[in-house]
Parts: C-alpha cells; sequence; structure tokens
C-alpha cells in the first residue's frame, strides 16, 4: 500500500505531498498525523529551511477531511481535534511554509493553504468551501478565511454559498500570495520555492516569533515590542552576516 505522504528533502527544500490522489488528496487521519510528524521532524533540522505541503498528481491539491472515514461521532471529534492541532502548528511553525495549490481546493484544504506563510497557485484552480451543501458549516477554517480575505461579506459569500471560485478570484479576494498562468506553474513556484530556501530561518523564525508576541496589542505598544524585537535581532550570526556580505556587495553565506 502506498504511503499517504511522500516526504522529500532537497535543496534546504522539504516537500509533503497528500498522496491520495484518487480521493483528491484528501484528508484522512493517517496524512494528519504523518503531516504533524514531519513538521515536528523538520523543526529543527539544519537540512530543512522551507517547508512546502502540495497534492499527488495535477487534478487537486486537497478537497478537506474524508468524511467516508467517520465512523462515529467519537472518530470524528479525534480526527478534528488533530486537524485543530496541526493548523495551530502550521499557523506557529518557526520556519517559513508554503502551499503550493496544484488543483482543486475545498474546505479543510483552505485551511491547510491559509495555514501556510505562503499560498501559490495558477489560474485553473478551483476553491470551495462547500461544507454547507452538506448540512455543515466550516468551523475550524472559517477563522482562516476571515483573518486572510478582503472584507467580511467576501467571507460570508465563500462560506454562506458554497460556491465554487476560480484561482483569479482566490488571488482578487486575498487568500493565495501569488498566482500564475497554468502553463508557467511548475518553473514559477520552483523559482520561487528556491529563492525562498536561500534566507535565513534563524532570522525567519525570530521574525515569525516576534510578530505572534505583538499580534492584537495597539500600535504604540507592539512598535515598542519590536524595536527591542530588532535590537536583539542584529546580534544574531545570520543578521550580522547579512550585513556583512551587503557591505561587501556578495550574496549572504547564512550558516541557519
Amino acid at each position: 500500500m502506498d504511503a499517504e505522504l511522500l516526504v522529500k528533502v532537497e535543496n534546504k527544500i522539504a516537500t509533503l505531498t497528500i498522496n491520495r490522489e484518487k480521493k483528491q488528496n484528501s484528508l484522512s487521519e493517517e496524512v494528519l498525523d504523518l503531516l504533524s510528524c514531519s513538521l515536528d521532524e523538520f523543526e529543527n533540522s539544519s537540512k530543512v529551511r522551507v517547508i512546502v505541503i502540495t497534492g499527488a498528481g495535477e487534478k487537486a491539491f486537497c478537497s478537506g477531511a474524508d468524511i467516508s472515514g467517520f465512523k462515529n461521532p467519537k472518530d470524528i471529534a479525534k480526527v478534528n481535534k488533530k486537524f485543530a492541532r496541526l493548523l495551530t502548528r502550521l499557523t506557529t511553525y518557526p520556519k517559513a511554509t508554503l502551499s503550493r495549490v496544484n488543483g482543486l481546493c475545498m474546505g479543510g484544504g483552505i485551511g491547510l493553504m491559509l495555514a501556510c506563510d505562503i499560498s501559490l497557485s495558477h489560474h485553473a484552480c478551483i476553491f470551495c468551501t462547500p461544507e454547507v451543501n452538506i448540512g455543515v458549516f466550516p468551523l475550524m477554517i472559517s477563522s482562516l478565511i476571515f483573518e486572510n480575505v478582503k472584507s467580511k461579506k467576501i467571507a460570508n459569500d465563500m462560506i454562506l454559498s458554497g460556491r465554487r471560485i476560480s484561482g483569479v478570484q482566490a488571488y482578487e479576494y486575498g487568500l493565495l500570495s501569488q498566482i500564475y498562468p497554468s502553463d508557467d506553474f511548475e518553473s514559477e513556484v520552483e523559482k520561487y520555492i528556491t529563492e525562498l530556501s536561500k534566507k535565513s530561518s534563524q532570522i525567519i523564525s525570530f521574525g515569525k516569533s516576534s510578530m505572534a508576541k505583538v499580534a492584537g496589542l495597539p500600535f504604540d505598544q507592539a512598535v515598542i515590542e519590536l524595536s527591542g524585537a530588532l535590537s536583539e535581532m542584529i546580534t544574531l550570526e545570520d543578521a550580522k552576516e547579512g550585513v556583512r556580505a551587503f557591505m561587501e556587495k556578495r550574496p549572504p553565506n547564512f550558516k541557519h
């Protein structure tokens, strides 16, 4: 039996591919467990700077929860908790995370995509929160949708109508970081991820942690906190190397 998650590490990039193509890369309990284990494995690894999550094949990134595996309310509750922990893990992960949306993205798949720092997709992709059509409300992912889209009205339209939107609409709504023509998707994403992998994990981790600490604070308090964090950050090894490299007009050689 094929593994439900394929893991590949190359050039400081760990690519986690949901390998359930026949089931539109839906999220089984095993996939959730394997994704969480991979995040644990690579958190402190010097071999990885960027985590990429994608789906097998070309038709689907992730179609959300595999409801065929739910046999009773206890099963549903257990899987829901695992999904909640995964989303939290991704939104607070110290390294750069990127979702490579290569096809249909529905329900929990949208949550998985939005929990990553960066989301890349192409024009032909389809996005949808269809839960309302089967008498369910997308509770966990709604918070991520409201946080990312440009207005409450757009979020309500997506969630309450359950209608499908195009990749272009998803980008215009604020769900995506970048969108590319379908024919250029592979090369453009590879180029983007390669550049991202050259950044310092030490600085990215410090920056993400610092920003999380001031989330929700009034601006005057946040900026004071961040001024202190900036003073601390410039003492880090990779920050010193970055400044030296800039002054010497050469690419930086980050150690972390």
